[in-house]
């Protein structure tokens, strides 16, 4: 019985909430969180290449498939 609840009801329940949204004031409130995470998600791709910079040498011919 809760599946049911799962599969029908929450979907249309997030597609009605969805209807109810100003999508304008959506993507303004989510500017700061997307500036976050595209910050995050740099600074990662950059560790990743500093850490291979670093410790590469160690990972032997096939080291380069990490990155």
């Amino acid at each position: 019985m809760t599946w049911q609840v799962f599969a029908l009801g929450m979907p249309m329940a997030v597609s009605l909430c969805l209807l109810e949204t100003d999508v304008m004031q959506a993507f303004t409130d989510a500017g700061s969180t997307l500036k976050a995470f595209w910050f995050g998600a740099i600074g990662t791709v950059m560790g990743a290449v500093v850490a291979f910079g670093a410790v590469g040498h160690f990972l032997g011919p096939n080291g380069w498939k990490v990155i």
